[in-house]
């Protein structure tokens, strides 16, 4: 579903009616499904699917506890904080934020203590993948434009 980008009560009303509907419909989990099977995660990359692929070369459901701390974390701005992975690595400025990532995931029961501690090490230390992508993400300007789309259940095999 996509509005006008405006600020107005409108707007806002619209998204209130349209949250409620589907909250009305959907439970949570679906709901999170929809939008991680939609979201941008950078240049042509829609879709948690096409985003483990195009930052990892695997399925959602081989991503490292590691891989899906990144994709977590660049969600608030794909094209701008995906250019801080850099084969298997990344920049200074990730790593607070996926650390940050991986504390709720074991503050909500994903991961143990260990997987959090070892996780946030590597971290620290850069480390995001073993290996690094068969595509540059922030060169795909020859792409044909993606549109959105609802992908199977890819979703379930991240949680």
């Amino acid at each position: 579903i996509f509005l006008e980008n405006d600020r107005t009560l409108g707007r806002k009303l619209e998204e209130a009616f349209i949250a409620w509907q589907l909250e009305e419909r959907l439970s949570k989990d679906q709901i999170i499904e929809l939008y991680v099977n939609a979201v941008h995660w950078g240049p042509n990359v829609y879709g948690v699917g096409e985003a483990s692929r195009a930052y990892f070369d695997k399925a959602p459901h081989q991503l490292t506890v590691r891989e899906s701390a990144f994709l977590a974390s660049i969600l608030s701005n794909p094209d701008l904080f995906g250019r801080e992975y850099v084969q298997g690595t990344i920049r200074d400025g990730r790593r607070v934020k996926m650390c940050n990532v991986l504390m709720n995931m074991r503050n909500s029961g994903f991961i143990d203590d260990g997987e959090y501690q070892g996780s946030c090490r590597a971290v620290n230390d850069g480390v995001v993948s073993d290996g690094s992508p068969t595509i540059d993400v922030h060169d795909r300007q020859t792409a044909s434009l993606a549109q959105p789309h609802s992908a199977p259940s890819e979703v379930a095999s991240v949680r």
